[in-house]
């Protein structure tokens, strides 16, 4: 009896001992038993919130074209940003041409593990195959292209010992869109029209008008190729009608803000039918140079030179200089002061091979 008394005593101990002891029994025990799993649940669930979002990071830049791309970061360097959309698996965009950058964020939710499981969703058809009406992607806005236009036009008028009156007008249309896989490389075209009528005590001493075209398209960094066109006549010049059409490349030697300087190179075909019923017609090799150069934020100097050797006729070759001075003296309007000089050794019969101009014109730009 004695025996059981006992153990009784050490199975069922005093409640005065217990309590007495309960600071040391809750010192004692594990701290871990403090955390129910809901809370180690909710972790794993946060955590998961906060990769998901890193995840799938989305971003529209605002371009300092005007243009707005759209797409999924890829990665990102210094100098670039690469980006992947539905129109393209990989675009490189220079963060020189990033004017504004806006991230949109989505959240790829966790579920817990005693969620139920989630039925696939099937992945939407491309853009080929969406029926006309239903919902698509937003296709990225193709980089939008910049007009450029100048008019020039010019009347002189002298009254003395002898009568003269001098009637010009130019314009110049050019168009430029960057790529849409690289801001930093352009599609251009150059179109002009021209004309010049001069009396001289009664006599005309210039009658002529031309016209050109010229198309250039980036190829890499500084290099491009370019095709060009143009036709003309010339009555001083007994030039009935002219045309030449010829190709070649370049490439952009100097390009700042304020400075550009190309260098080109390329062949051209020249055909020529003359007043005094003679013709000429040649392939010429053609080499040029081309700068702007903004001398002040209203002052501008363009300058041009070209040499055509011919490639069948050795002897005979013809060149062209012209230089324009322009200063905006108000709004959109301009006052140029414009010098062309041509060469060529390849004239009809009491022509001179030598020719020099210089005027003086009021301009309008848009």
């Amino acid at each position: 009896m004695a025996h059981d008394a006992r153990t009784r005593e050490l199975i069922q101990p005093d409640n005065q001992d217990i309590l007495g002891n309960l600071p040391m029994i809750l010192q004692i025990r594990p701290f871990k038993h403090f955390f129910p799993p809901v809370f180690v649940g909710m972790i794993i669930f946060l955590a998961g919130i906060m990769a998901g979002s890193l995840r799938a990071e989305d971003v529209i830049l605002h371009l300092k074209s005007g243009d707005l791309v759209s797409g999924q970061v890829v990665s990102e360097t210094t100098n670039q940003l690469v980006i992947s959309n539905a129109w393209s698996k990989v675009l490189s965009i220079p963060l020189a041409e990033v004017s504004k950058r806006e991230t949109v964020t989505v959240a790829v939710m966790v579920a817990p593990t005693n969620a139920p499981a989630v039925k696939p969703v099937a992945a939407p058809p491309p853009p080929a195959q969406l029926a006309a009406g239903s919902p698509s992607v937003a296709k990225p806005p193709a980089p939008k292209g910049k007009w450029h236009g100048q008019i020039n036009v010019g009347l002189d008028a002298l009254f003395s010992t002898s009568t003269q009156q001098d009637y010009f007008g130019q314009f110049n249309l050019t168009y430029e869109r960057a790529y849409a896989s690289n801001a930093k490389k352009f599609f251009r075209n150059t179109s002009q029209v021209g004309g010049d009528y001069q009396k001289t005590d009664g006599k005309v001493s210039s009658n002529r008008g031309n016209a050109s075209n010229k198309s250039d398209f980036d190829i890499g960094e500084k290099s491009y190729g370019y095709v060009s066109g143009g036709g003309g006549f010339d009555e001083i010049q007994k030039i009935g009608s002219q045309y030449d059409i010829g190709a070649g490349v370049g490439k952009h030697m100097i390009r700042t803000d304020g400075f550009v300087l190309n260098l080109e190179g390329g062949l051209s075909y020249q055909s020529e039918f003359r007043t005094d019923d003679t013709s000429s017609q040649s392939i010429y090799g053609r080499l040029a140079e081309d700068l702007t150069w903004k001398l002040r934020k209203n002052l501008t100097l363009t300058q041009k030179l070209e040499f055509y050797p011919d490639l069948i006729r050795s002897s005979q070759y013809h060149g062209d200089f012209h230089v324009n001075l322009s200063y905006g003296f108000w709004q959109n309007l301009t006052l140029n002061l414009m010098a062309d000089e041509n060469y060529n050794t390849d004239v009809a019969q009491g022509v001179d091979r030598n020719t020099f101009e210089m005027r003086f014109t009021l301009g309008v730009t848009f």
